[in-house]
């Protein structure tokens, strides 16, 4: 009984003296596991035309942003829509989008936001102040639009003041410093020449769907 576990044992030693050589001895294992991030990443516009297809585990339940509560139809809208920001996906830091830039004034309460003057919907229409300050009064505070944007855009339960200075830019007044705020402003912005009608005979919470022609959704894209 004594020499079978000394045998035992014997046999552990060996296998367990293996496994260290070949983990710490074995050429793979000077060879970095992760590879650097590439510091430095080049980004160029699209052409007109073509097809993008994104793999999905599970099928939208519609392309209306606003509405959108599942990660399904989220991964599809944001190659749809876009917002004032958006995050670098390197730094994390937010960056320009529809707006290339803004101001915060001295009180961490007032943003100007410059839009850019160079970006079409996908029907050629140009986008402007109004489809931002529609986006916020129309839809985001309609509280017949049940949407999970507007908690974040309620500071201690009150609104945001949003207000068109002219075609190309908007100001935003926040009851009180709110941290996020820029980060937040990747919320999609969308078209008043396209919504404004549906919102106002309220039909909007139906648009959108997985029936609409494509023509009926209309986004400025990535």
């Amino acid at each position: 009984m004594a020499l079978k576990l000394k045998s035992r044992l014997f046999h552990k030693k060996v296998i367990l003296f293996f496994l260290v050589f070949f983990i710490f001895c074995h050429p793979l294992s000077s060879r970095p596991i992760w590879k650097k991030p590439k510091k430095n990443c080049c980004f160029s516009c699209g052409k007109k035309g073509g097809s993008l297809y994104l793999p999905a585990t599970s099928d939208p339940k519609s392309f209306n942003p606003i509405l959108a509560k599942e990660t399904s139809t989220t991964a599809i809208t944001s190659f749809i829509f876009e917002g004032l920001t958006r995050t670098d996906p390197l730094t994390l830091k937010v960056k320009p989008n529809l707006a290339k830039s803004w101001e915060i004034g001295e009180d961490k309460r007032t943003f100007v936001f410059f839009l850019r003057e160079d970006v079409y919907w996908s029907d050629g229409v140009k986008f402007n102040a109004d489809d931002v300050v529609f986006t916020f009064q129309d839809i985001i505070y309609n509280p017949k639009i049940p949407t999970s944007s507007r908690d974040i855009f309620l500071i201690k339960g009150k609104k945001i003041k949003v207000e068109k200075i002219d075609a190309y830019t908007v100001k935003f007044v926040l009851p009180s410093p709110f941290s996020p705020f820029l980060r937040a402003m990747s919320q999609e912005i969308l078209p008043r020449h396209k919504y404004y009608t549906a919102v106002k005979k309220g039909t909007f919470n139906s648009s959108l769907g997985l029936d609409s022609a494509y023509k009926d959704i209309v986004g400025t894209g990535p």
